[in-house]
């Protein structure tokens, strides 16, 4: 049971209990206690003028560290923002195949809080969030802010980041399809790489447009995905790389359940970004697939989802179904 925090999803018609809607904010609840927040899950009416926002996607706030390197990097740039996701902001895009109306109610949502800020430029480290509003821009309502993608934002200013910190590192890239394959950029993360002082980038023999997908949307519970996690890992493998980079928190998820399997060890690109600015959050999803035990995982993130407004039997429940190789 969900203790009181009213329903997120009221002016949506969605219920609290929904798994689906919540599980990105439980998640989080286990890395990171409230005051620690980066972002805000619910705007006001009148929130006032900020010239970027960044909108999260849910795949980000289940890894709130990321969230903190990228508030870091926004903040060493000098600019007035703010990072908005969580509760009721979605670009709509988990529910494509369930409920067109709520997907098409969501994006609206999004938009109208997105401008609610007035802001010069909206930031989507998600690509398949870019798109979905690149969607709506284009065929149903003009949106009235710039937006791109955070990547392609990050290598627009690369001689701004400050790199001053060597990452030795021999890394291969996996292109993740929303963002090659529909967007349509294979340079911003490649420009972002090889502006990191000493690492080397070895491209896998798939890349770009023909890079494996990682199988996010078939699920790597099922035999397909975990067919194509696997096939994407020994392509990486046969690169002979140290690090397998990803830019896609989908990826990512599929990813690291593998990493022990493989010679390589497997980091988003904003860790390596961070690394080289010298930020340094722990990857705290990582460390509870290598547990894959929820009462080892629950003792240690007792303090963040005792001070969190979610039930300890429910976070609980969610790391077992989550983190437990076993669990169904």
């Amino acid at each position: 049971m969900i203790k009181a925090i009213g329903n997120p999803f009221s002016a949506l018609g969605q219920s609290a209990s929904s798994s689906l809607s919540l599980m990105p904010d439980i998640i989080a609840s286990m890395q990171i206690k409230p005051e620690e927040k980066r972002w805000i899950s619910h705007v006001p009416d009148s929130p006032g003028h900020k010239d970027v926002v960044v909108f999260t996607g849910c795949g980000f706030v289940m890894q709130p560290e990321k969230i903190l390197i990228i508030a870091e990097i926004l903040e060493r740039l000098g600019l007035d923002y703010v990072m908005i996701g969580g509760g009721e902001l979605c670009c709509g895009v988990r529910y494509l195949g369930l409920d067109l109306a709520k997907t098409d109610a969501h994006c609206r949502a999004l938009l109208h809080a997105l401008g609610a800020f007035t802001p010069e430029q909206v930031l989507f480290p998600c690509s398949e969030c870019e798109y979905q509003v690149a969607q709506y821009d284009q065929k149903i309502m003009p949106v009235p802010f710039r937006y791109e993608h955070l990547f392609r934002f990050l290598s627009r200013h690369i001689n701004e980041l400050g790199f001053t910190q060597p990452v030795n590192r021999t890394v291969t890239l996996h292109d993740p399809c929303s963002l090659s394959r529909i967007l349509g950029d294979n340079e911003s993360l490649r420009t972002i790489l090889n502006a990191i002082p000493v690492l080397t980038l070895i491209e896998m023999r798939k890349n770009k447009e023909q890079s494996i997908c990682c199988g996010f949307v078939a699920s790597r519970k099922l035999t397909v995905g975990r067919t194509m996690v696997r096939q994407c890992l020994e392509e990486a493998a046969s690169t002979g790389a140290d690090v397998m980079v990803d830019a896609c928190l989908g990826c990512h998820f599929q990813f690291l359940p593998e990493e022990s399997n493989y010679p390589f060890r497997v980091e988003h690109i904003l860790t390596l970004i961070g690394e080289a600015m010298g930020i340094d959050y722990e990857d705290k999803i990582r460390k509870f697939y290598r547990y894959a035990d929820a009462g080892r995982i629950m003792a240690e993130v007792r303090g963040n989802v005792e001070s969190g407004p979610y039930d300890p039997d429910l976070v609980a429940y969610l790391a077992k179904r989550m983190f437990e190789r076993s669990a169904t």
